[in-house]
């Protein structure tokens, strides 16, 4: 391939040649150091390629070879170089495309959001917005690392994101923040108070001092170790170390209907095209009407991109209309309980893992429309929670 390219620079010539013996030609083209490529057998002759520089010896090694030259094709970069120096109007088109594509290199076309899951994509846009970052925005007046730190203050709930530009696109990749009990640094004073609703089983306070003992109610929010001690001074405050045990409660429930629709698809398909050009979407089509009563829906866009990330400010968007008809069907006890006990084993999963579970009741009941299913429990876990000691 490397060696095609450089053939295509120097400039070659393709001849046919005819003889009776064509060896002899190449024998005498390598006696007077001449390289001939892509050699092909041809009848009577040959087909074969040689540099530009040698094609003036030709001549006599074909008059040596006694044999005849049939047809000869110039190529490369100067010959083509030559054949279209007078279309002024070719070369000016090629100097405006490629002005043109450099112009737009200065501007982002795409944006594309991933790793977002509770935050929509559309609010991140909105963010960058904010931010005056957006398709068309100059690249140079972005500012990656103040952009960062923006981004992140004004999300709330986005714990890490990491932005690159690459070409005239715009990656953001977005980690959300997960939700943890505050922690209160060692050296600030704080009670522990109680997480949620509970019984208290065990309480072993190792600083601070215990309102509560075994046996005790408690509510959410009550405080049961207190980081304010009084004494023959006066009051001080320690930050509360302790641990907590009781008895809560979980309740799960979810109702399955007894009559649902199922969507099935026909094999009937509208699709329907736009033009994207600069943010505006021109139409390829006049009826906005859809030919169904009943369909899915679904929006596809496609930059159009050249050299890999450099994605250019024109798109096609495909918005396809599926055909669907409903499906009467019923859930038989039997099935609504299946479902229901999968939904369980995913609360389960997802809010009770590492507990102890002491008791799980599961209740079943129904009415003209739906199954409900209840799941009751008894847990047994640690409740204290950190709250820090306004001084």
């Amino acid at each position: 391939m490397f060696g095609r390219i450089i053939y295509y620079i120097m400039g070659y010539v393709k001849l046919e040649i005819r003889g009776v013996f064509p060896e002899r030609f190449i024998n005498l083209c390598a006696k007077e150091n001449i390289m001939c490529f892509d050699l092909k057998r041809k009848g009577e002759g040959l087909s074969c390629k040689i540099l530009k520089k040698d094609f003036s010896k030709i001549d006599l090694i074909i008059k040596k070879s006694q044999s005849e030259l049939l047809s000869f094709k110039e190529k490369g970069v100067i010959s083509n170089i030559k054949r279209y120096r007078f279309k002024y109007g070719l070369f000016a088109g090629v100097i405006l495309f490629f002005g043109m594509i450099f112009l737009m290199s200065q501007f982002v076309w795409d944006i594309e959001v991933f790793g977002n899951e509770e935050l929509s994509t559309e609010k991140v846009l909105r963010i960058l917005e904010s931010e005056n970052v957006k398709v068309g925005t100059y690249i140079k007046n972005i500012d990656l690392n103040e952009l960062k730190e923006n981004v992140i203050l004004k999300s709330k709930v986005m714990s890490f994101v990491n932005i690159n530009i690459k070409g005239t696109k715009i990656t953001v990749e977005v980690k959300e923040r997960i939700n943890k009990p505050k922690i209160v640094p060692k050296d600030k004073p704080c009670d522990i108070i109680a997480l949620r609703d509970g019984y208290i089983l065990d309480i072993r306070g190792y600083e601070g001092e215990n309102l509560v003992k075994r046996g005790d109610s408690v509510v959410a929010g009550q405080t049961l170790i207190s980081g304010m001690i009084q004494g023959r001074e006066g009051i001080r405050t320690v930050h509360s170390i302790g641990e907590i045990k009781a008895r809560t409660y979980r309740r799960f429930s979810c109702e399955i209907p007894k009559k649902y629709f199922e969507r099935i698809e026909t094999g009937k398909e509208k699709n329907k095209y736009l033009l994207k050009i600069f943010g505006f979407r021109l139409r390829f089509y006049f009826n906005e009407e859809v030919p169904f009563s009943e369909y899915d829906f679904k929006e596809e866009q496609k930059n159009i991109s050249i050299f890999g990330d450099f994605s250019l400010p024109f798109g096609i968007v495909k918005k396809s209309y599926k055909e669907i008809y409903l499906l009467e069907k019923y859930n038989t006890p039997e099935t609504a309980l299946e479902i229901a006990e999968q939904k369980v084993v995913e609360y389960e999963k997802e809010m009770l893992s590492g507990m102890e579970v002491e008791e799980k009741e599961i209740i079943k009941n129904e009415d003209e429309a739906n199954y409900y299913i209840v799941a009751e429990y008894s847990i047994i876990e640690e409740i204290g929670m950190e709250k820090e000691i306004e001084v």
